[in-house]
């Protein structure tokens, strides 16, 4: 029974994060690309679900904050709080298409370090170093 169970949320979970990150097609259309960046950093909101306005406020306050502090981009990072719905990221190899209208939650962080898949973290308070 819970060998069963972890399979079937392991393919739950595998199945939502397809729709968040998936390898690119040729009729994916991105609002935003970018390629093999030492570091990026995006934070975005999915309007059509709602949160607090703590949330939101917390999420801004945290770009705007790291923004501030890098400059927005160096050679070493891009940061950016941007409206863009879809993404393509691109290691020179593989490029995958991030659509911010399927992440389950209001407020997130897109981070790619130019070589891997994108990583998308949802809560505010873990993507602060303060």
């Amino acid at each position: 029974m819970k060998i069963s169970s972890f399979v079937i949320l392991l393919l739950l979970v595998c199945s939502c994060a397809s729709k968040v990150v998936r390898i690119a097609t040729a009729e994916d259309k991105a609002n935003f690309g970018i390629t093999r960046p030492t570091k990026a950093l995006f934070f975005v909101e999915n309007e059509n679900i709602k949160a607090s306005e703590d949330c939101i406020s917390d999420h801004k306050k945290i770009a705007d904050r790291l923004y501030a502090e890098f400059n927005g981009a160096t050679e070493k990072i891009m940061i950016g709080r941007t409206n863009a719905k879809t993404f393509k990221f691109s290691n020179g190899k593989i490029t995958w298409f991030v659509d911010v209208r399927n992440f389950p939650k209001r407020t997130a962080m897109i981070l790619f370090d130019g070589e891997n898949k994108p990583i998308i973290e949802y809560t505010p308070k873990s993507m602060s170093p303060w």
